[in-house]
């Protein structure tokens, strides 16, 4: 007689394992390699999680495993199934997720493993030439264990026919690390900032509340996934409300517009940066009059579409509305405070504003003298958050911490914002480059940007301040032309903005360049400008 045998497994007290539990038969990772199209429901990942578990703690155990405290996992992976067992094995083995830039070099990705002092490294097996010169250039590995996501291993479960979940009854501790995201380094090496399961399990109520996730939502992630953008509000959001996530293998506008118009028109949100929205419009007004009608239908399958990472320029808010029918929702957030502020799911929206404070979030704003003026409309200060999905501080960096919060436990962001008279803020720009010190006056350099990008050969722009013996500063600005045959000088721009800017606000020196360098997430580094321009 053949005997029935099940297995129940025990899953951490965790948010996001509650919302995969209640939609088991649900797809949970659609991608596509080469063409080929892969769906993975929650219960296969919560299973395949599981195994990969079993092989972490043969590696370098877990919390409670043999007593030994929390590790770092470092894992390079496709934007696939893999990625997200990786970060369920590491959280339910009680360790700490570290993404990995997979178009970084091995020098890099040594830089952050050896500061994050990860103890284990996961990776796909189209990574293995990289690990190997990772291997080579870490000095010490035999602290460091090395497991492949995608080789053929034997469950221990051999023989099983049904596998069940429940939540244990143990509490578990929040107040552990669950992730490390590494930021961009623009003041120096990248530092890495560590959020606790409490400060992401905040972050996520307060997306689920302002922008509506539901279960029933699919979204289409085309950003990188070892940046806050991507891994937050699209990858995290989706897994704790129970969503469907489909991951593109990076972005390609042609690619992103096929899939879009395909016929089972089953997305509903859709977040990127700038730079993304311009590509599309650019792909967009290529197309023939039938596929752009098309393309144009295909954009009512989307609830909510939202921009962010980046300062978005009203012409492009403008062309994508006239393409699409949706006011792109600008929100404003940092790696080391998730997402502040952000304007109405519904509601109206106006370019170049980022709302209102996020549900949970503490704020306040601080003049240059240190002065309170919080409530006062229409004064640039810096801006300063709190609350329980602020970071706990970054990793083994006591200098940067004591540095980036006040004495009641604020976040010092480095932004200067403005509050309108209808409680909407506006963002000025970073204190140390975008804010341009010329003659006594304060000049936001992304208000002269939104400005220029209005000028119909202006592609794209950006402003910041060189020293000067006379000024305190002048302003610089690099632009790319649509067409660069068609003239365009100094003068030109001048006299476009003579009606549109304070004199003393317009550019004293112009740059027309092929392209402006940006980072991965479509970000320009004005310090790294500066010294082009030197």
């Amino acid at each position: 007689m053949r005997i029935h045998q099940s297995y129940l497994h025990k899953l951490k007290r965790l948010d996001v394992y509650n919302a995969m539990i209640e939609n088991l038969k649900k797809p949970a990772v659609i991608s596509s390699h080469n063409n080929v199209s892969d769906t993975t429901d929650f219960q296969t990942v919560l299973i395949k999680s599981k195994e990969l578990s079993r092989r972490i703690e043969k590696e370098i155990g877990g919390v409670g495993f043999k007593n030994e405290p929390s590790k770092r996992i470092s894992v390079l992976s496709h934007p696939d199934k893999n990625f997200i067992i990786s970060l369920l094995s590491t959280w339910d083995t009680g360790n700490c997720f570290v993404p990995l830039c997979t178009s970084h070099p091995a020098k890099e990705l040594k830089y952050i493993i050896e500061n994050s002092d990860s103890k284990l490294i996961l990776y796909h097996s189209c990574f293995k030439n990289k690990i190997n010169e990772l291997k080579l250039e870490i000095e010490d590995n035999n602290q460091i264990k090395y497991l492949q996501l995608d080789s053929n291993t034997k469950s221990d479960l051999v023989g099983v026919e049904e596998e069940t979940f429940e939540i244990s009854s143990k509490n578990f501790d929040k107040s552990l690390a669950a992730v490390i995201i590494y930021t961009s380094g623009t003041t120096g090496k990248p530092k890495g900032v560590v959020l606790t399961h409490l400060n992401i399990e905040a972050q996520i109520r307060s997306l689920q509340s302002a922008w509506g996730w539901e279960k029933d939502d699919k979204i289409l992630n085309v950003l990188p996934l070892h940046h806050v953008h991507g891994l937050i509000n699209v990858v995290f959001c989706a897994l704790f409300t129970g969503a469907s996530l489909e991951m593109n293998n990076g972005f390609k506008a042609i690619d992103v517009w096929k899939r879009f118009n395909t016929e089972s028109q089953d997305l509903t949100l859709f977040m990127a940066v700038p730079t993304i929205y311009s590509k599309l419009i650019e792909e967009f007004h290529k197309m023939s009059k039938d596929d752009q009608i098309k393309s144009k239908n295909s954009l009512r399958q989307f609830r909510l579409m939202v921009s962010g990472s980046a300062a978005l320029p009203e012409k492009i808010f403008e062309k994508w509305e006239a393409i699409s029918g949706h006011k792109l929702l600008e929100r404003y957030g940092m790696t080391e405070i998730g997402m502040v502020l952000g304007n109405p799911l519904i509601g109206e929206r106006t370019s170049g504003e980022v709302g209102v404070p996020f549900p949970g979030v503490k704020l306040k704003i601080l003049s240059d003298e240190g002065i309170d003026i919080t409530n006062d409309c229409n004064k640039n200060g810096q801006l300063l958050v709190k609350g329980d999905q602020i970071s706990v501080g970054y990793w083994n960096n006591s200098k940067a911490n004591f540095e980036s919060f006040d004495s009641e436990g604020y976040f010092k962001t480095g932004d200067i914002v403005k509050r309108g008279d209808n409680g909407r803020f506006k963002i000025l720009g970073r204190a140390s480059v975008d804010v341009i010190k010329i003659g006594g006056y304060k000049v936001s350099a992304l208000e002269i940007e939104r400005e220029i990008l209005e000028m119909d050969n202006v592609k794209e722009c950006s402003v910041f301040g060189k020293f000067d013996e006379v000024y305190g500063e002048k302003i610089i600005c690099l632009v790319v032309l649509q067409n660069e045959t068609l003239k365009f000088d100094l003068t030109q721009m001048r006299k476009f903005l003579q009606d549109k800017l304070a004199p003393y606000k317009i550019p004293q020196v112009l740059l027309v360049l092929k392209e402006i360098p940006k980072n991965i997430m479509g970000k320009v580094n004005k310090k790294e400008l500066k010294k082009l321009v030197a």
